[in-house]
């Protein structure tokens, strides 16, 4: 019986793991490709005012 409850918990806190790490990559996927497209984006902008000029 005592055997039988660490098992759930274990399986328990192990969803929660997975559910975490699963947050806290989507999050840094997000942040990351914000800088990857915020820094072309500003180049593009500056490579097309200096061809305008």
């Amino acid at each position: 019986m005592i055997q039988n409850d660490i098992e759930k918990r274990s399986y328990k806190t192990l969803i929660v793991m997975t559910y975490m790490i699963d947050i806290i990559t989507d999050t840094l996927f997000i942040v990351i490709s914000k800088k990857a497209l915020a820094t072309p984006f500003n180049e593009y902008k500056t490579i097309i005012c200096n061809l305008r000029i």
